[in-house]
């Protein structure tokens, strides 16, 4: 998974692009230089509701984790840097 992202789009241009809206209330900016470590919030359209764009915790839990204790501590084995 990638150390660095930078989300240049406004969040009217990712709603256009994505044929999908923000969640209501939901606060989104600009976001440049974001760091794997900082585990940023990142949009993303989940499967469940493929009209609604929802900030998610930047991450890679692997298939392997069996409990919710580690998938922070493994997710960051995870970057490529």
């Amino acid at each position: 998974m990638c150390f660095n992202i930078s989300i240049a789009k406004e969040k009217k241009s990712i709603e256009q692009r994505s044929s999908a809206k923000f969640s209501s209330g939901l606060f989104f900016s600009t976001q440049y230089f974001l760091k794997a470590f900082n585990y940023p919030k990142v949009p993303a359209i989940p499967n469940d509701k493929l009209g609604e764009i929802q900030l998610f915790n930047w991450g890679l839990i692997p298939h392997w984790v069996n409990n919710n204790v580690q998938p922070k501590h493994n997710s960051s084995k995870t970057f490529n840097y």
